[in-house]
């Protein structure tokens, strides 16, 4: 797929400046997948992600400056993103907070406790006591 919106690319705009738009977009969406294909292992680096995609870290930090983010900041909202998901799932109610921030790539919980808290604005426990509640119930309503 990605070889496939290279040559697109190249071939279909007419000015160079679409040309390489289209190449970035391309590049970036196959460092996302890869991103989010490993987003739970340890070595998620962008070193890692650069020497898969033949880029510098320079080139890495570039593409995603160009969205106004960061390589660090893309990586934290998926893994946010990915915990908040399990917390709301019953198939992963057997498991602690601490082993699901882990198991989804967090190595200091300490430090996952208050991202989580600043990205949502509420705890992991209660986003976990929400998305388990009894089907139909509502909470605090009687």
């Amino acid at each position: 797929m990605h070889v496939r919106d290279l040559v697109g690319t190249l071939l279909g705009p007419k000015s160079d400046a679409a040309a390489r738009r289209g190449v970035f977009d391309a590049r970036l969406r196959a460092i996302k997948i890869d991103i989010a294909t490993n987003l739970t292992s340890p070595n998620l680096t962008i070193g890692a992600i650069a020497a898969r995609h033949h880029l510098s870290d320079r080139s890495i930090r570039t593409l995603f400056s160009q969205e106004n983010t960061t390589f660090s900041d893309f990586v934290l909202e998926q893994r946010l993103a990915l915990v908040h998901r399990r917390l709301s799932d019953r198939a992963f109610s057997p498991y602690t907070i601490t082993t699901i921030a882990v198991e989804s790539g967090f190595g200091d919980v300490s430090y996952f406790n208050n991202a989580f808290r600043r990205h949502y604005g509420c705890t992991p426990s209660e986003v976990r006591a929400m998305g388990l509640e009894p089907l139909g119930s509502s909470r605090g309503a009687r």
